[in-house]
Protein backbone atom coordinates (compact mmCIF):
# COMPACT_ATOMS: atom_id res chain seq x y z
CA UNK A 1 0.00 0.00 0.00
CA UNK A 2 1.21 3.56 -1.16
CA UNK A 3 0.06 6.48 1.28
CA UNK A 4 1.31 9.93 1.87
CA UNK A 5 2.14 11.57 5.01
CA UNK A 6 4.11 14.75 5.85
CA UNK A 7 6.44 15.00 8.74
CA UNK A 8 7.81 18.70 9.22
CA UNK A 9 10.48 19.34 12.15
CA UNK A 10 9.77 22.55 13.46
CA UNK A 11 6.98 23.07 10.94
CA UNK A 12 9.71 25.20 9.06
CA UNK A 13 9.54 28.55 8.55
CA UNK A 14 6.11 28.70 9.52
CA UNK A 15 7.16 28.17 13.40
CA UNK A 16 4.43 26.09 14.44
CA UNK A 17 6.59 23.34 16.43
CA UNK A 18 6.64 20.18 14.45
CA UNK A 19 3.61 18.45 12.48
CA UNK A 20 2.77 14.97 11.44
CA UNK A 21 -0.15 14.06 9.60
CA UNK A 22 -1.38 11.79 6.72
CA UNK A 23 -3.79 11.51 4.08
CA UNK A 24 -5.38 8.08 4.61
CA UNK A 25 -8.73 9.08 6.92
CA UNK A 26 -10.03 11.67 10.06
CA UNK A 27 -7.75 9.54 12.26
CA UNK A 28 -4.42 9.99 10.78
CA UNK A 29 -4.82 13.52 9.40
CA UNK A 30 -5.55 14.47 13.03
CA UNK A 31 -2.71 12.49 14.29
CA UNK A 32 -1.21 14.98 16.27
CA UNK A 33 -4.91 16.00 18.21
CA UNK A 34 -3.33 19.43 18.70
CA UNK A 35 -4.12 19.97 14.73
CA UNK A 36 -7.74 20.07 15.92
CA UNK A 37 -6.64 23.79 17.19
CA UNK A 38 -4.32 24.95 15.12
CA UNK A 39 -5.77 27.72 12.66
CA UNK A 40 -2.65 27.57 10.15
CA UNK A 41 -3.50 23.44 9.85
CA UNK A 42 -7.32 23.94 9.70
CA UNK A 43 -7.05 26.55 6.89
CA UNK A 44 -4.25 24.37 5.11
CA UNK A 45 -7.14 21.35 5.21
CA UNK A 46 -9.71 24.54 3.76
CA UNK A 47 -7.23 25.49 1.09
CA UNK A 48 -6.40 21.67 -0.20
CA UNK A 49 -10.37 21.24 -0.42
CA UNK A 50 -10.30 24.52 -2.55
CA UNK A 51 -7.10 23.56 -4.48
CA UNK A 52 -8.73 20.23 -5.61
CA UNK A 53 -12.02 21.93 -6.81
CA UNK A 54 -10.41 24.79 -8.95
CA UNK A 55 -8.39 22.51 -10.42
CA UNK A 56 -10.90 19.39 -10.95
CA UNK A 57 -13.09 22.25 -12.95
CA UNK A 58 -10.11 22.89 -14.86
CA UNK A 59 -9.46 19.71 -15.75
CA UNK A 60 -12.64 18.88 -16.77
CA UNK A 61 -13.58 21.76 -18.55
CA UNK A 62 -9.87 21.48 -20.47
CA UNK A 63 -9.17 25.20 -19.32
CA UNK A 64 -6.01 23.64 -17.50
CA UNK A 65 -4.75 23.43 -21.03
CA UNK A 66 -4.31 27.40 -21.26
CA UNK A 67 -2.28 27.49 -18.48
CA UNK A 68 1.49 28.08 -18.89
CA UNK A 69 1.90 29.92 -16.16
CA UNK A 70 4.42 28.40 -13.52
CA UNK A 71 2.93 26.72 -10.17
CA UNK A 72 4.38 29.34 -7.88
CA UNK A 73 2.81 32.09 -9.61
CA UNK A 74 -0.76 29.93 -10.05
CA UNK A 75 -0.61 29.80 -6.15
CA UNK A 76 0.11 33.47 -5.80
CA UNK A 77 -3.02 34.46 -8.12
CA UNK A 78 -5.59 32.06 -6.16
CA UNK A 79 -4.46 32.66 -2.68
CA UNK A 80 -2.59 29.56 -1.39
CA UNK A 81 -1.00 30.06 1.96
CA UNK A 82 2.41 28.93 2.78
CA UNK A 83 1.02 26.08 5.21
CA UNK A 84 -0.85 24.83 2.43
CA UNK A 85 2.41 25.21 0.05
CA UNK A 86 4.84 23.90 2.56
CA UNK A 87 2.25 21.27 4.27
CA UNK A 88 0.99 19.78 1.81
CA UNK A 89 1.45 20.67 -1.96
CA UNK A 90 5.50 20.87 -1.82
CA UNK A 91 5.84 17.48 0.01
CA UNK A 92 3.06 15.86 -2.48
CA UNK A 93 4.44 16.90 -5.83
CA UNK A 94 8.08 16.26 -4.18
CA UNK A 95 6.90 12.68 -3.40
CA UNK A 96 5.50 12.43 -6.97
CA UNK A 97 7.86 14.01 -8.97
CA UNK A 98 11.23 13.99 -6.75
CA UNK A 99 12.46 17.01 -7.67
CA UNK A 100 13.17 20.54 -5.64
CA UNK A 101 10.60 22.58 -4.39
CA UNK A 102 12.17 25.62 -6.13
CA UNK A 103 12.55 23.79 -9.87
CA UNK A 104 8.56 22.76 -9.17
CA UNK A 105 7.51 26.16 -8.55
CA UNK A 106 8.43 27.07 -12.11
CA UNK A 107 6.98 23.87 -13.55
CA UNK A 108 4.09 24.66 -15.91
CA UNK A 109 0.15 24.59 -13.89
CA UNK A 110 -1.50 22.60 -16.86
CA UNK A 111 1.02 19.46 -16.32
CA UNK A 112 0.26 19.17 -12.37
CA UNK A 113 -3.39 19.51 -13.10
CA UNK A 114 -3.67 17.17 -15.84
CA UNK A 115 -1.23 14.39 -13.71
CA UNK A 116 -2.77 15.02 -10.49
CA UNK A 117 -6.33 14.86 -12.02
CA UNK A 118 -5.45 11.55 -13.93
CA UNK A 119 -4.13 9.79 -11.20
CA UNK A 120 -7.38 10.77 -9.14
CA UNK A 121 -4.86 12.69 -6.68
CA UNK A 122 -7.61 15.90 -6.87
CA UNK A 123 -10.27 13.61 -4.73
CA UNK A 124 -10.62 13.36 -0.99
CA UNK A 125 -12.68 10.10 -0.86
CA UNK A 126 -12.73 7.21 -3.75
CA UNK A 127 -9.41 7.89 -4.53
CA UNK A 128 -7.43 5.19 -6.36
CA UNK A 129 -5.98 2.41 -4.53
CA UNK A 130 -1.71 2.70 -5.11
CA UNK A 131 0.54 0.18 -4.53
CA UNK A 132 4.43 0.09 -4.79
CA UNK A 133 5.92 -2.57 -6.54
CA UNK A 134 8.33 -5.12 -5.01
CA UNK A 135 11.52 -4.76 -6.12
CA UNK A 136 11.31 -0.95 -7.29
CA UNK A 137 10.28 0.72 -10.34
CA UNK A 138 13.32 -0.87 -11.70
CA UNK A 139 11.30 -3.58 -12.74
CA UNK A 140 8.94 -1.50 -15.16
CA UNK A 141 12.94 -0.11 -16.23
CA UNK A 142 14.59 -3.20 -17.22
CA UNK A 143 10.89 -4.56 -18.85
CA UNK A 144 11.32 -1.53 -20.95
CA UNK A 145 14.62 -1.69 -21.95
CA UNK A 146 14.64 -5.35 -22.73
CA UNK A 147 12.79 -5.02 -25.85
CA UNK A 148 14.75 -1.89 -27.03
CA UNK A 149 17.86 -3.24 -29.37
CA UNK A 150 19.58 0.04 -29.41
CA UNK A 151 19.53 0.80 -26.01
CA UNK A 152 22.31 3.54 -24.66
CA UNK A 153 22.66 2.78 -21.22
CA UNK A 154 24.44 5.18 -19.01
CA UNK A 155 25.00 7.65 -21.47
CA UNK A 156 24.31 11.56 -20.31
CA UNK A 157 22.32 13.48 -22.68
CA UNK A 158 23.71 17.03 -23.27
CA UNK A 159 21.42 18.61 -25.32
CA UNK A 160 18.48 18.18 -26.97
CA UNK A 161 17.10 20.47 -29.70
CA UNK A 162 14.29 19.97 -32.78
CA UNK A 163 15.36 19.38 -35.57
CA UNK A 164 13.17 21.80 -38.01
CA UNK A 165 15.25 20.53 -41.10
CA UNK A 166 13.93 17.42 -41.92
CA UNK A 167 10.84 16.61 -43.19
CA UNK A 168 9.51 15.00 -39.72
CA UNK A 169 10.87 17.54 -37.61
CA UNK A 170 12.79 15.47 -35.52
CA UNK A 171 14.92 15.90 -32.71
CA UNK A 172 18.99 16.16 -32.12
CA UNK A 173 20.10 14.38 -29.41
CA UNK A 174 23.83 14.67 -28.17
CA UNK A 175 25.55 12.63 -25.68
CA UNK A 176 29.41 12.24 -24.65
CA UNK A 177 29.62 10.02 -27.93
CA UNK A 178 28.59 12.42 -30.59
CA UNK A 179 24.87 13.99 -31.93
CA UNK A 180 22.51 12.05 -33.37
CA UNK A 181 19.15 13.21 -35.45
CA UNK A 182 16.22 10.58 -34.54
CA UNK A 183 12.92 11.52 -37.01
CA UNK A 184 9.29 11.54 -35.67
Amino acid sequence: DMSFSVQVPGAGALGAGALEWSGSNLATVFAQRRNLLRPRFLGMLFELLRFNRLCTALADSGQEQALAQPLGDFLDQHGFGAAFRHWYFLPMLGCIWSCPTDQMLQFPVATMIRFCHNHGLMQVSNRPQWWTVKGGARHYVDKITAAIADKRLNTPVRRIERDPGTATAGVRITTDHGTETFDK
